[in-house]
């Protein structure tokens, strides 16, 4: 696995500058692609994980309560914006297949039951271990309305990092 270290720093910094993508899979099979502005890496248990927060409305929460097997992208800095647009303001219950649209290479993941974007820096194949509804009266209020204000809350996923592979 490539340091952790490396693919931290590029993680949290993607966050600030676009985001990063979260691919998912349908019981069908059918690939989709997502993007989050937040989320952290964190060691529990004795393990590296991901967390990602999805609201409930999203399509992606509803794949990763069929599949608990996602895959973090992490672009390489200042690319793929367009995409990273494209795939944070569409849903996959309207696009049969973003990647296509975004012209993003699909390779299998190793694994999960997920697929990896070859033109991203990093990958990160993760498998849910644990998952947890935001508490809304556990928000302080000043946040709460801030960012959730339309009353659409998050399930915070929990996926432990089973591989990270560089992109191209």
């Amino acid at each position: 696995m490539i340091l952790q270290s490396k693919y931290t720093e590029a993680f949290f910094k993607s966050l600030r500058s676009g985001g990063v993508f979260v691919n998912t899979r349908s019981v069908n099979g059918q690939d989709n692609t997502m993007v989050i502005g937040c989320g952290g890496i964190v060691d529990i248990w004795g393990k590296m994980f991901v967390e990602i927060p999805i609201r409930h409305n999203r399509y992606s929460w509803q794949l990763l309560e069929e599949n608990p097997h996602f895959v973090i992208s992490i672009p390489k800095p200042d690319q793929l914006q367009e995409a990273l647009i494209f795939c944070g303001t569409k849903s996959g219950r309207d696009i049969e297949d973003k990647f296509k649209a975004c012209n993003l290479t699909k390779i299998p993941a190793t694994q999960v039951n997920a697929s990896l974007i070859k033109e991203c820096a990093y990958n990160l194949e993760c498998r849910v271990l644990y998952k947890q509804d935001m508490i809304p009266g556990n928000i302080p209020s000043s946040i709460r309305s801030s960012w959730h204000g339309d009353d659409r809350y998050h399930t915070l996923y929990y996926g432990e990092i089973l591989d990270c592979s560089s992109g191209d």
